[in-house]
């Protein structure tokens, strides 16, 4: 395989700007030929015209002496006539000539074609050293050195930043580590001295009473490098139990280890691409281009790699002494990354054909079914049975085209596994999901022959919907397991939305769910009975959900940052389909020009208003500025066109309720079901787009990996006596505080970046559910080791009391109050 496509492969998507651009260097090293070669055929061109005008003279010369011995013959020898007709004549002297000057073309041809190869085969000058290369090449071999020199600059400045900043994060997890076992205290306590400290916290916190900081502080006596001892306080603020502060850790040492890899990648990719541009320039131009640049490249730092492997292995270690119990074999199959391009799918790949294959003629039958025994049914409840094996069929065939979504992002390069914040060890291949909706359709369309074929089997409906929820819902292990267990949880905080911190795939299932208001409409008929169904305040309460709980999520958004834009202007567009979702319940209750109009201007101003949000927020297009005309800057798919008819096509299909209006009403449940299908195909198609906005913004601030929220981080308040030297203070992390408690206690804002005043999503930002899902631990691996540290901290504890003349017991006030505040932590 060429290089090229190795690149392109194996590289970070979010890095792309930072690697060596090879294509560019290939497009210099090609104007390097084609300069040499001009200069060769020009070389040429003048030699085998200096041979010419030397055969001309060569062949004059020759026939002057024919003529002068010709002439000295006749005079001096005694002439022998022999008559020759003439016509014989005339035949032997045209013969002659046209051989001779057959011979005498081929060899000038082979005397050229020789020249011409030696001059072709003829090697440039070495280039002896870097000092003197600037002056023994030409101007288009001074581009691509030039060209070099920068490549090696820049990749060189991002892999020395990205290893200062890995070498502060590894600084950071061995203190935080060390933080978490200092203070891990014994949890066996008496019952009633914990219980009215818990219920006197608990009611603290219901009230907003801010606790006493006495209560809070703790110190610590640490050794420092050189020997002395200094003492360091520890501020905890809010409940974290020990289980939960090390799997925050080992979660981040995980994240950290698969950084580190990497960057290691980062460096040998970017060394084995200059060595074979060199190798290239080597074969283009005859010279010894990588002689004089190896031993330059050896010292860069992105060359050797020396730093980074240091630090791999000091990961490795640390990870194996303090998580593992110095088992290395289980540490590693925990720390290295599956390689999955050597996985095959080809049995996969053959039972999604299959089941979309058996699925199809069997949809097919049944639809033909469905119309053929039209007459056999109930007319009232014919319709009906219809809508709801259509609300069953559209969030499975728009499963099936995620998969197509998965398969453009993976083929595009768009990291969506890192965007949806996939577990990178463990997560589906496009092949391997779509293997999931399959299924479902196939067991769809096998229940809906079956429904449509015997006549009075109307619980059919029922029983369809059971085996779907069964099928996803299923607690064993099977069927790709935790794929299942992810949607049902994200589907979880979707509904429980205001309670939860928003991320990513909250936000984006939730508008997605806003694409399926058909299915949420029509499911209605499930619940209650036909007569009352078709003009109650359900189907509108049943449709406005999915713009509800995505209203609520803007808002949870504009607590946490005190953003009115973009947050509260998101909210309004929601609160706009809400109110429409609405206005159309009254316009069928009513049916009068007053509800009609208001319907219609309702529904006007909320499609302009999310079309105009499609376009300018969530794909970041039509910007005027931008070097792509009426797009944006950095594009990751290259044909463009296809934006251009994704703007066009997204605000047709917001405006197809339009063709309620148009079709008689007699078709109004087919009108519905095209315009529930023209909306499934508008948000297939926002997906490819908004996803790929997304690693776009990834791309620009290079994030490759998820910084996983520490436990505890420092604090530079002042002391009560506000002294001017204070030690260092270390308080939970506000990103794992704000995952649990409200955001708005005694007043104060939640700060945030200057990114979350537009952007939903901030991967810095997880919260603290997943950074402590999904990792193992064994809950009493180093209790017996952390007896010794136990007691030092239950001494320092002794002595702070000491010192604050409170010597009574251990149990006192004030030292109760840290000693629960301490067993909280």
């Amino acid at each position: 395989m060429k290089f090229a496509k190795v690149l392109r492969s194996e590289l970070v998507p979010e890095w792309k700007k930072a690697y060596i651009d090879y294509k560019e260097l290939k497009r210099l090293i090609a104007f390097i030929k084609r300069s040499l070669g001009e200069q060769q055929s020009s070389q040429q061109s003048n030699q085998q015209s200096n041979q010419q005008s030397n055969q001309q003279s060569r062949q004059e010369q020759e026939r002057c002496e024919s003529l002068n011995a010709n002439d000295s013959i006749s005079m001096n020898s005694t002439e022998i006539s022999i008559p020759i007709p003439e016509q014989t004549e005339r035949r032997l002297s045209n013969l002659s000539s046209k051989s001779g000057s057959f011979i005498d073309k081929i060899k000038s041809f082979s005397k050229g074609r020789k020249s011409s190869l030696k001059n072709s085969s003829r090697k440039q000058s070495p280039l002896i050293s870097y000092d003197t290369l600037w002056e023994q090449v030409n101007p288009q071999e001074k581009r691509f050195f030039k060209a070099i020199e920068e490549n090696l600059d820049k990749v060189e400045k991002f892999y020395e930043t990205k290893l200062s900043e890995s070498l502060k994060r590894f600084d950071e997890l061995v203190e935080q580590y060390k933080i978490m076992k200092e203070s891990r205290i014994k949890k066996k306590l008496k019952e009633n001295e914990a219980w009215p400290k818990k219920l006197s916290l608990i009611v603290r916190e219901i009230e907003h009473l801010p606790t006493s900081p006495k209560s809070k502080r703790v110190s610590f006596t640490t050794q420092e490098d050189d020997g002395q001892f200094a003492e360091t306080k520890f501020h905890i603020k809010h409940d974290l139990d020990y289980k939960s502060a090390k799997k925050l850790i080992k979660k981040a040492l995980l994240e950290f280890y698969r950084g580190t890899i990497l960057l290691k990648n980062y460096g040998i990719l970017n060394k084995t691409g200059f060595v074979k541009i060199l190798k290239k320039y080597d074969k283009a131009t005859k010279r010894n281009g990588r002689e004089i640049y190896l031993p330059r490249m050896s010292n860069y730092n992105f060359a050797n790699l020396s730093s980074v492997n240091n630090l791999i292995q000091e990961t490795e270690d640390f990870y194996i002494n303090n998580f593992e119990q110095g088992s290395r074999g289980r540490a590693m199959k925990k720390l290295r990354l599956p390689n999955k391009g050597l996985n095959t799918y080809y049995f996969v790949t053959w039972r999604v054909g299959l089941y979309i294959g058996l699925s199809l003629p069997i949809l097919v039958r049944a639809i033909e079914l469905a119309f053929r025994n039209k007459l056999s049914f109930d007319p009232i409840k014919w319709p009906i049975l219809l809508q709801i094996y259509c609300a069953y069929l559209i969030p499975i065939v728009f499963a099936l085209l995620i998969g197509i979504n998965m398969y453009t992002w993976t083929k595009a390069g768009i990291n969506y596994k890192f965007i949806f914040e996939f577990d990178p060890r463990h997560n589906l291949n496009y092949r391997q999901y779509c293997e999931i909706p399959a299924f479902l359709l196939l067991v769809y369309s096998f229940m809906t022959y079956v429904g449509f074929t015997f006549v009075k089997f109307e619980q059919c409906v029922w029983i369809l919907g059971i085996i779907l929820l069964s099928i996803i819902i299923c607690p064993l292990r099977i069927f790709y397991y935790d794929a299942r267990k992810w949607f049902i949880i994200a589907m979880l905080r979707v509904v429980a939305s205001g309670f939860y911190r928003v991320e990513f795939r909250d936000f984006f299932i939730a508008d997605e769910l806003n694409s399926l208001t058909y299915t949420f409409m029509n499911s209605q008929f499930l619940f209650c009975a036909i007569n009352v169904c078709r003009f109650s305040p359900l189907s509108p309460l049943l449709t406005s959900l999915p713009p509800w709980w995505r209203f609520i999520q803007c808002l949870k958004r504009y607590s946490l940052t005190y953003h009115k834009y973009p947050h509260l202007l998101n909210a309004g567009k929601y609160f706009s389909t809400i109110v429409t979702v609405w206005l159309l319940f009254l316009f069928r209750m009513y049916n009068n020009k007053i509800t009609k109009s208001l319907w219609i201007s309702g529904q006007s101003i909320s499609s302009i208003y999310s079309y105009s949000w499609d376009v300018l927020m969530d794909w970041s297009l039509l910007q005027l500025d931008s070097q792509n005309y009426l797009l944006r800057d950095e594009l990751n798919f290259k044909n463009h066109a296809i934006y251009y008819f994704a703007i066009v096509s997204d605000g047709l299909l917001r405006f197809s309720w339009t063709l309620q209006l148009i079709i008689p009403s007699k078709y109004a449940i087919a009108t519905v079901f095209v315009i529930a299908c023209g909306e499934m195909l508008r948000r297939w198609q926002w997906n490819f787009f908004r996803v790929e906005n997304e690693h776009v913004n990834n791309c620009g601030q290079f994030r490759a990996i998820k910084e996983i929220p520490l436990p505890f981080e420092r604090d530079t308040t002042n002391d009560e006596l506000n002294l001017p030297s204070e030690p260092q203070v270390i308080k939970l992390s506000s990103r794992i505080t704000n995952a649990y408690l409200p955001q708005r206690r005694a007043g104060f804002p939640h700060q945030t970046d200057d990114i979350q005043r537009w952007r939903d999503f901030q991967p810095r930002s997880n919260a603290i559910s997943y950074a402590c899902s999904e990792v193992t631990d064994d809950e009493h691996s180093d209790i017996n080791s952390l007896d010794d540290q136990i007691s030092q901290f239950e001494t320092s504890f002794q002595d702070e009391s000491n010192r604050s003349n409170n010597n009574e017991n251990y149990g006192s006030s004030g030292t109760s109050a840290i000693e629960s505040d301490a067993k909280r932590a």
